[in-house]
């Protein structure tokens, strides 16, 4: 990321304060292959153990070409949204757009994916998960082709269909993944293995489209709208792949109508309890990715941005492989393992907001963060295809979603724009709240179903 663009970046975060235009603390260079290779050894010592206990889950040819139709379309679908926001605000302010003006755009998009964006996830149980993936790839593309235009009209249209793409992507490609699966009648943990995969996928998506854009925009000069281009190409394949290989489901198999009231699941104590851990979770994630770099360069400290953001990635890929690990040879209950990862994601967040300025250890910090991060995503997709039943699955997941973009409109209002909290208080509140979502997950342990 170049140093101007990192300016504008941090400008909108309501952070200028000692900004240099030089690169200097970057990460030990053995830190990012440390973290791969302890990965890969992870992995590699589940699979020996595995078969050498029995444990290691033998997957079918049909269940494993299941699979593969379905990543097909997930990473791409994961590819297309990772073009889409890198460059976007070093974009904006190419076009002319003041840092109030940027951050009105980004609050936009987030009001866009509560109150249009869950309507179209929400209808994806009546009107067909398939139909709305391909509506997916059909906002990628509008919203590619919008973003090449520098009016503000159009810009504030991007972030609407940007708005629609973000409520899709969460839910409903998961949802119609466990429908297929279990019409299919394949075994229940395999499935544990598809989540861990989406999980490992994720971080080498969003690691490799943060590369290829890098090496585009820096390296061979092309414009900061070329991502949204290849954004849309990877949206246009997604396109061919899903109405071409997938089938239709439906939350209910008639005729595509759906009986059950929306709210009806919301009655279980524990769909809602996992609601309000999926939300803490997703609002932390997010909020980190807001103020990692301003709190590391905080009092003018230089850093290489994009050695550190690559060993974030690789720690999700460590959590995953532990998460793999764990799947075979639990030390713990799933419930007490997402306690435990909760309650070290909340110091990890506490850490920062006590205002501690030494650069190894933040960085220490945020890889133990996003380890917690690697862990808790295929646990807690885990929990959702368990306790949310297929009728309403995706219209569930949605609302899921809807906390995380209002908190993110607070922080950004309260934060970027009115600058009334500081980066320590929002990093107090996400921490605090991820030892709630602990204590809420323990003390319903005893009524948990088990996987």
């Amino acid at each position: 990321m170049h140093s101007e663009e990192k300016r504008i970046f941090f400008r909108i975060l309501g952070f200028e304060k000692g900004f240099s235009m030089e690169e200097r603390w970057r990460a030990p260079e053995w830190l990012y292959p440390c973290l791969i290779a302890g990965s890969g050894c992870a992995l590699a010592l589940r699979a020996s153990i595995a078969r050498k206990y029995g444990a290691a889950p033998r997957l079918s040819p049909t269940f494993v070409a299941f699979q593969r139709r379905f990543f097909q379309v997930f990473l791409l679908a994961l590819v297309a949204h990772g073009f889409q926001n890198v460059y976007v605000e070093a974009l904006y302010k190419s076009y002319g757009l003041q840092r109030k003006e940027i951050a009105r755009l980004l609050l936009f998009g987030h009001a866009a994916a509560i109150f249009v964006g869950t309507i179209v996830a929400v209808s994806a149980d009546s009107l067909g998960r398939k139909q709305v993936c391909l509506a997916y790839a059909v906002f990628t593309v509008i919203e590619s082709v919008l973003k090449q235009w520098g009016h503000l009209y159009a810009l504030c249209l991007a972030r609407i269909f940007n708005g629609l793409a973000s409520s899709v992507l969460p839910c409903v490609f998961e949802t119609w993944m466990i429908s297929e699966h279990e019409r299919h009648g394949f075994r229940q943990e395999w499935m544990v293995e598809t989540f861990l995969m989406m999980s490992f996928g994720g971080a080498i998506a969003s690691l490799g489209t943060t590369a290829v854009a890098n090496f585009f925009v820096t390296n061979l000069g092309w414009k900061l709208g070329a991502p949204s281009v290849l954004s849309a190409g990877a949206a246009v394949i997604l396109f061919l792949f899903v109405s071409r290989s997938w089938d239709e489901n439906w939350g209910e198999e008639s005729q595509g109508k759906i009986s059950k009231p929306l709210l009806l699941p919301f009655r279980d104590k524990k769909v809602v309890t996992l609601g309000l851990v999926q939300g803490v979770f997703d609002v932390s994630v997010a909020v980190f990715w807001l103020l990692w770099v301003p709190t590391i360069v905080a009092d003018g400290r230089e850093i290489y941005v994009g050695s550190i953001y690559a060993c974030l990635m690789a720690s999700v890929m460590v959590g995953t492989s532990i998460a793999a690990f764990l799947s075979s040879f639990p030390l713990l209950t799933p419930e007490r393992s997402l306690a435990l990862v909760l309650a070290i994601a909340s110091i990890c967040l506490l850490v920062p907001a006590y205002d501690y300025q030494e650069i190894p250890v933040l960085v220490a910090t945020f890889c133990v963060f996003h380890i917690c991060v690697g862990i808790a995503t295929p646990l807690l997709a885990c929990f959702r295809a368990s306790y949310i039943s297929s009728s309403r699955r995706a219209g569930v997941y949605a609302i899921y979603r809807v906390p995380t973009d209002l908190a993110l409109i607070l922080f950004l209002t309260q934060g970027s724009i009115r600058q009334a909290w500081d980066n320590s208080t929002i990093l107090y509140t996400c921490g605090l709240a991820n030892l709630a979502a602990a204590g809420g997950v323990l003390a319903l342990t005893n009524s948990w179903k088990k996987l």
